[in-house]
């Protein structure tokens, strides 16, 4: 389930950032490896918190990390906060979304023990694609498609 406002009884056991890149109308999307979690579906450059990290700290680092793809806080808008419940773990995720532009399409370096291809689509044709949970409702938001 996937909320907009905090649900009175919502106890978050993980804060995740997670980020629109944006090049000449693509977004980039990253596809899951076959042995973790949401296996072989696409999803954004996220990830979990680190011990002390604010959301702006997390997003940066998780997009250097899986894509080499090195950003600014000044380069991060922040969208909104979400609350994920994720059934199939039983588990609620706080879930910061960002969206960044980038002027040129640079090198992606894909962590290989996380994602095995990442592609630029564009919003409308990302939504024809096998998502991550509530992937495709980020977009909607974003994207207002």
């Amino acid at each position: 389930m996937l909320y907009l406002e905090k649900p009175i009884d919502f106890v978050s056991e993980m804060e995740q950032s997670g980020s629109f890149v944006e090049h000449d109308g693509d977004i980039l999307l990253l596809l899951r490896s076959a042995h973790d979690t949401y296996p072989n579906q696409w999803t954004l450059p996220s990830g979990g918190h680190m011990e002390g990290e604010d959301k702006y700290t997390a997003v940066i680092r998780e997009i250097f990390e899986e894509t080499g793809l090195k950003m600014q806080k000044e380069d991060m808008q922040f969208i909104k906060t979400c609350y994920m419940h994720l059934e199939e773990y039983g588990i609620n995720i706080t879930y910061y979304l960002f969206h960044t532009t980038i002027s040129e399409r640079k090198e992606i370096v894909l962590n290989k023990d996380e994602h095995a291809d990442f592609r630029w689509v564009n919003p409308q044709a990302a939504l024809t694609l096998p998502l991550t949970p509530y992937l495709r409702e980020c977009i909607d938001w974003v994207y207002k498609k």
